[in-house]
Parts: structure tokens; C-alpha cells; sequence
């Protein structure tokens, strides 16, 4: 057996990369994930972790060169730094190809099912690898305004970013001179001292941009100077909000927000409808790709205009809204209660009148909601990255709906879902990746799955 230690040198071939960017090869059996390095080269790492299961390494040397390295590194002087992208160093079409074998190979490790049972579908390409982003999250710091490193809270300062769309680099340089010349006082994670948490800021289609201040208290600051020096500073800006967030820790926004100027949210259009987004608010990021993946959700239920639909975790009631049209009636359910607030607002702006929106949990008042509105003919789920509640896969299981359409930013967690409804009598019919997030390792996966009759 051999006896590994940091500082070894070995040759090994790159076969797959993970999530964050590392690069996968294997030891004698071992497997090893290597720091800057794609699939398909041969290199020479340097180990720099032993795990019982597992090494870590850089990549010190290339022996052979992969078609999947872009030789121009994406163009992003902080790549490689900032952890906000993973998969810059990679072509387009390398990117999109791993990614739809990432969604295969969990259907097919973790949910047991052979590809050729389902229909695969190509995977959906973002309408544009960069400049895609209608929503940052700017971290600030002592040393400057910007995204964490990889694996860490250390913020690396930026002057642009290539994968967020608007005028990043007009709204970094605005802060950067606001932040100095105020004296506002930046947070610190280890003391809890500080004012400044950091800045979210949304931008639409319309050119028009929302900027939040997230603070840890109003404090006695001239917040109206802000106002005055933001508005001449930064073109677009429709909205300035004040948010504040007094607790420990690295959560982005608190539950308070007050309106220091304009608008306190964005309108944004999506397959002709327009919706409220507010700085809370959980919307897609990228809206071009959104209207791609809507459609597919749309195509996957195949809705004849009597089916009562409804839309777990609906959130601001997007999904819901845009199926509206094409069903009989939508019923959505969303824990957030300002997030079904919107929906319901969303809902009377487009004259959506078959649509009904509840706040709580999906598992408790899907029952409760099926004995008052009727039982679905349709599900659509649209979790976060830890997937369905158990409890709610044995509803939905119960519920009696004959179509459910899964709508999955995780595929292992997607996977497991996967396995337990089709335990309950469904079947996996057709999927879909859709590549919302260009230069990362995330992927977004629409599934339909159909009740097995009898």
C-alpha cells in the first residue's frame, strides 16, 4: 500500500471536475482533487492534504493539455482568487458538458436509474456566459469591496465583475469613494463592531438599478447625503433601502428594511408579465435563461386548460403566474410571507384572476388547501438546495396528481427526491439541465415525472 504525504509529487489524469472547480483524478484507487486543473490533462500534482478517503493537490506541472482549458482565462483578473467562480478556466462548451453529465451521473448513482429509461434532453446554454447576473451581494471590508475567497470570509477587493450584468464596475467604484469619504464604519465578523455588512444590489432590464445598504443598525448617520451622493453617482438608480441585520454571523439580509429613496423594488418582465422584485426576494438571476427554463416547466406539465395546478414553493409566484395562462387554476404555497405578499400583487397587476397564493409550510397545507381549492392535476416543485421535506414527497405521493414537474438547483439532492417518488408510483419520464449560472459548477434541472397507472 502506498504511504502518502504532503509534498509528494505524482502523475496523474484529470476525468471529471466537482462543484467548486477542482479537478478529479486517482492514486492507486485514491482519489484526488487538484487545484487548477481540467479534465483531460495529464498533470503533475503536489499533494497538499491526506484524508482517509481522499487527497487534495495543486497542480504543478501540465504534461498534457486538454481542449477543455480556455486559453484565455476568462479575462477575469481575480479568478482563481475570488470564490465566486469556479469554472472560468474552462471553454463554454467543455462548462455545459460537464454539467449535463453532473445531472446524469446523479440519476444514475444516487437515484439508481439507467439513462435509457428516461428521456435525457440537450442541456439549455445560457443565452450569454457573462454578463448574466441581475443580483451581487458586495461583501465590504477594510481591505475593499467585493466576494469572499474560496472556502473563506476573506473578502477579495474587486474593480469589476464579468459575470454580473448592469454597471458593476460604476457601482463598486461609487462605494469604494462613498465608503472612504463618509467613515461609515465596516462590520467585523470577530469583534461584531461595525455598521456596513455589505451592499446587495439588483438591476432589471430597464437599465434600472436597486441599491440596499445592509447595516446592523440606522445608527446617527447622514443617511440623506448618501441618498444625494448615490443618485449623482450611480446612472439608473431608481431605489436606495436600508436593511438591518443586527445578528452574528455571515447571513446577508435581517427582516427590517425602511426606503431611503425611490422605488423599494425593481419590475422586471418575464414571457409578457411583469413582476415586483424586492431586495428580498428570491427571483432567478439570470432572466434570460428564466424564460427558457419557465417555458420548459410549461412544455414538461402539458397543460390542456382544465388542470388545477399547483406550485410548492412558489416563492414571489413566478412559475405559478406564467403557467396561469395556460390552466385552470394555480394554487401556490410559499413559507416566506413577503414572498406570497408579492405574489398576490404580481397576480392583480397581470390581471391573473385563477390564482390563489397561502404562506406556510407545503407538507402542512397541502392537505389542508386540497380539501378547499381540489386536488391537483399537476405539481410543480421548486425547492431550495436541500431538496423536499419527506413529509411533503408522501404528500405529494398521496395527493393524487398525475404529472409532477420538479424544478431542482441541486442534483444530488434532486436525485434522492427522485428515488423516494418513484418508490410511490411515479416515474421519471423526461429532463432537462439548464445552465443558469455560467462559470460555476451549479446547474439548474427541470424533470417530469409521470403517476404510474393502476
Amino acid at each position: 500500500m502506498t504511504m502518502f504525504k504532503v509534498g509528494d509529487f505524482y502523475e496523474i489524469d484529470i476525468t471529471d471536475i466537482t462543484i467548486s472547480g477542482e479537478g478529479v483524478g486517482h492514486i492507486d484507487g485514491m482519489t484526488v482533487f487538484c487545484e487548477d486543473a481540467v479534465p483531460g490533462e495529464r498533470v503533475l500534482v503536489r499533494i497538499t492534504a491526506v484524508k482517509q478517503q481522499y487527497l487534495k493537490g495543486h497542480r504543478a506541472e501540465t504534461l498534457r493539455n486538454s481542449e477543455c482549458r480556455t486559453r484565455t482565462q476568462s479575462g477575469c483578473p481575480f479568478f482563481g482568487a475570488c470564490g465566486g467562480c469556479s469554472r472560468s478556466h474552462m471553454t463554454y462548451a467543455a462548462q455545459i458538458e460537464y454539467k449535463q453529465k453532473t445531472v446524469t451521473a446523479a440519476l444514475s448513482h444516487i437515484a439508481g436509474i439507467d439513462e435509457g429509461s428516461y428521456e435525457m434532453l440537450p442541456i439549455q446554454a445560457s443565452p450569454g456566459p457573462f454578463r448574466y447576473r441581475n443580483k451581487a451581494q458586495y461583501k465590504v471590508s477594510a481591505a475593499g469591496i467585493g466576494f469572499y475567497a474560496k472556502g473563506s470570509h476573506r473578502v477579495i477587493p474587486i474593480d469589476d465583475c464579468l459575470i454580473e450584468g448592469g454597471n458593476p464596475r460604476e457601482i463598486i467604484t461609487a462605494l469604494s469613494q462613498w465608503i472612504t469619504k463618509s467613515g461609515i464604519s465596516v462590520y467585523d465578523e470577530k469583534s461584531h463592531r461595525g455598521i456596513l455588512r455589505g451592499v446587495v444590489v439588483r438591476h432589471n432590464g430597464h437599465n434600472e438599478t436597486l441599491l440596499t445598504f445592509v447595516v446592523t443598525a440606522k445608527k446617527d448617520f447622514d443617511w440623506q447625503k448618501a441618498v444625494k451622493f448615490f443618485r449623482q453617482n450611480i446612472s439608473g438608480l431608481i431605489g436606495l433601502t436600508l436593511n438591518i441585520n443586527p445578528g452574528r454571523g455571515n447571513r446577508v439580509m435581517g427582516t427590517t428594511s425602511e426606503t431611503l429613496f425611490g422605488s423599494p423594488y425593481l419590475n422586471e418582465s418575464l414571457l409578457g408579465l411583469d413582476f415586483r422584485v424586492s431586495p428580498e426576494s428570491f427571483f432567478q438571476v439570470n432572466t434570460a435563461q428564466t424564460e427558457n427554463l419557465y417555458r420548459e416547466v410549461i412544455d414538461f406539465a402539458e397543460l390542456s386548460g382544465k388542470e388545477t395546478v399547483y406550485d410548492l414553493y412558489c416563492g414571489t409566484g413566478t412559475i405559478g403566474l406564467c403557467m396561469a395562462r395556460a390552466c385552470e387554476k394555480v394554487v401556490g404555497i410559499e413559507i416566506v410571507p413577503s414572498a406570497v405578499k408579492d405574489a398576490r400583487v404580481n397576480a392583480e397587476a397581470n390581471g391573473i384572476e385563477n390564482a390563489v397564493f397561502y404562506a406556510g409550510k407545503a407538507e402542512a397545507l397541502l392537505p389542508e388547501r386540497m380539501a378547499d381549492e381540489g386536488c391537483p392535476n399537476v405539481i410543480v416543485v421548486d425547492p431550495p438546495r436541500k431538496g423536499c421535506a419527506e413529509s411533503l414527497i408522501e404528500t405529494i405521493i398521496d395527493s393524487g396528481a398525475k404529472r409532477l414537474v420538479y424544478v431542482s438547483c441541486d442534483p444530488a439532492t434532486l436525485a434522492r427526491d427522485i428515488k423516494r417518488l418513484e418508490l410511490g408510483g411515479f416515474h421519471l419520464t423526461r429532463v432537462r439541465a439548464f445552465d443558469m449560472f455560467p462559470q460555476t459548477g451549479h446547474v439548474e434541472t427541470v424533470v417530469l415525472m409521470s403517476r404510474i397507472q393502476g
